[in-house]
């Protein structure tokens, strides 16, 4: 889920946006990050404890960069709406380019 939240693309955001509105919370998805680490603990394997300790670090990283960097939110949100615009720039030419095919094929 964090990996769909990270990719910034529009119709995965507003997903979120509408089921897990924490994420857009430094403190909330610390914790969220927290109880993901717990569960890869009660694996009680090695890889379990590595993974969980990864995310701890993960954890505490995104948390000290949204909080350290409050700019950094803005410039992403930038980020993510100038690649929804290249996207749909791109599906607007399949669209008008099939339907041209279509015209003359017909």
């Amino acid at each position: 889920m964090s990996c769909c939240f990270e990719t910034q693309l529009k119709f995965i955001r507003a997903a979120i946006a509408t089921n897990f509105g924490f994420f857009f919370s430094s403190g909330w998805r610390f914790m969220f990050y927290l109880l993901m680490a717990s569960l890869l603990v009660s694996y009680e394997s090695i890889l379990g404890y590595i993974v969980a300790g990864v995310t701890i670090f993960v954890a505490f990283f995104n948390t000290y960069v949204l909080c350290r960097y409050p700019t950094y939110r803005a410039i992403r949100q930038k980020m993510a709406e100038e690649e929804d615009k290249r996207i749909q720039g791109k599906i607007k030419k399949g669209v008008a380019k099939q339907a041209v095919t279509g015209w003359n094929s017909s």
